[in-house]
């Protein structure tokens, strides 16, 4: 029960982030800045699950590890924080591109200023994905009252972000300080599950190229006589591309590659 109660807590703490922008922005800006948030908020907690569920089918690996194996623990740690990090950044990227078409379904053309605001939520997305990753490795050490002072700190952080920067942008303040809030999160669970477990750090050699990647994925954004469609396409094989010629890519992933293709061959016999 001990355990229990700080991580029911944390997990409650989580589950009020994005509602406590929403309220927020309900609170202190009018109801067209509140639409606009809400309409992208709406596409936000569809997507919102997926880091956790993706990172989530790891953590049998990482609590086995955390029990008697800590250097295996830091290199499954590690490797799927490089995913994380890869896949985030394509998210991110691929909101941002995608942004203007996403909010005309969701809400139609005259919620078109909403992109920018969907836009910004995709970084804080992103760096939920790369957050996940650390989240369960507070999890696989059984560091439950870090991860509740963790989740606690994160909603009072953006709360206050959110309140400041409302009255100076409206819902696309609200968006900012969401995602800063979910950045210095995913830094500051790293750092707790780091300190003290030199062998749990892991390499930083694919920031500057997933960087990279990232910076060349937004450039269609420029392209303002091109499809969102045409421009997301083109995103995708520039933010590929470099990964693939940067050498980003984990070497795992290639060597799955063969795996894959060997048993979907064994299941169509």
């Amino acid at each position: 029960l001990a355990a229990v109660l700080p991580y029911a807590a944390a997990v409650a703490a989580a589950a009020l982030y994005f509602r406590v922008s929403v309220l927020l922005v309900s609170i202190l800006s009018g109801p067209i800045q509140l639409g606009y948030f809400a309409a992208s908020f709406r596409i936000i907690e569809v997507l919102a699950p997926i880091p956790a569920l993706l990172v989530g089918s790891a953590f049998p690996i990482f609590a086995r590890a955390a029990h008697d194996d800590h250097e295996r623990l830091g290199y499954s740690l590690g490797k799927v924080y490089e995913v994380s990090v890869i896949v985030g950044a394509w998210v991110a990227v691929s909101i941002a591109d995608g942004a203007p078409l996403a909010i005309a379904i969701v809400g139609g053309a005259k919620f078109q200023p909403a992109a920018a605001v969907l836009a910004i939520q995709g970084v804080a997305l992103g760096a939920m994905c790369v957050s996940a990753v650390w989240a369960n490795g507070l999890l696989s050490l059984g560091l439950y009252r870090q991860i509740l002072l963790i989740n606690v700190s994160a909603l009072v952080l953006n709360a206050l972000l959110v309140s400041a920067l409302i009255p100076l942008d409206g819902a696309r303040g609200a968006a900012i300080g969401t995602a800063v809030a979910e950045i210095i999160a995913a830094i500051v669970q790293a750092v707790a599950v780091i300190r003290g477990r030199p062998q749990l750090r892991p390499s930083t050699r694919i920031l500057p190229r997933v960087a990279l990647a990232a910076a060349l994925g937004l450039t269609p954004l420029a392209m303002a006589g091109v499809p969102v469609i045409a421009r997301m396409a083109i995103s995708i094989t520039l933010f590929g591309t470099t990964l693939l010629i940067t050498g980003a890519l984990p070497p795992e992933l290639w060597a799955l590659i063969p795996d894959y293709f060997s048993r979907s061959k064994l299941v169509h016999r």
